[in-house]
This record gives C-alpha cells, structure tokens and sequence, in this order.
C-alpha cells in the first residue's frame, strides 16, 4: 500500500485502504463518516475487503458502519475488480 498519496483511483481495491485513503470523495476520509453506534473499525481495511462473494459492494457491512450519506456514495460507486488492474495514487 502506498503510504501519502493524495488521491486513489481504485482499481482492484487492493492498494487502497477504506477508511484513511481518499477514493470515493476527493475531500473527504471514510474514517470521519462513521455511524456513532458502529463498533470499532480496522483502519487498514482495504477497498478489496468490503467486496461480497459476487463481486459487488457487502452492502450491509458498509451500511453498519457508515453514515447513510457516505454509505450511498460507497455504493453508487463501480466496485473494484481483481481483473482491472492496480489501484492508481493521483
């Protein structure tokens, strides 16, 4: 994983961690967005670990830990796919 990259093209998701990385807003942390009520959360998390079995987004799991704003923004987004590559620091 790169460590002080600005920004995250997520490719695979295998380069990129969820909560500390900017990837799905370019302003923004998925660390500062998460549900009050949430247990506590694996900062190195990456994109990849969030994918189900189907290759879409675990939706109940980013849902209980995110904010449903951020949670909508996860998931309206293109999941990562092993096939696409390595995730791109811009």
């Amino acid at each position: 994983m790169m460590v002080g990259k600005t920004n995250t093209c997520v490719k695979d998701g295998q380069g990129t961690a969820f909560w500390t990385d900017r990837w799905i807003d370019q302003h923004a942390l998925l660390i500062d967005h998460v549900r009050e009520e949430a247990s506590s959360i694996e900062p190195s998390l990456l994109v990849a670990a969030f994918i189900g079995e189907q290759g879409a987004w675990n939706e109940s799991f980013i849902e209980m830990f995110l904010i449903r704003e951020a949670a909508v923004q996860v998931l309206v987004s293109q999941p990562p796919r092993e096939d696409a590559g390595e995730d791109e620091a811009f």
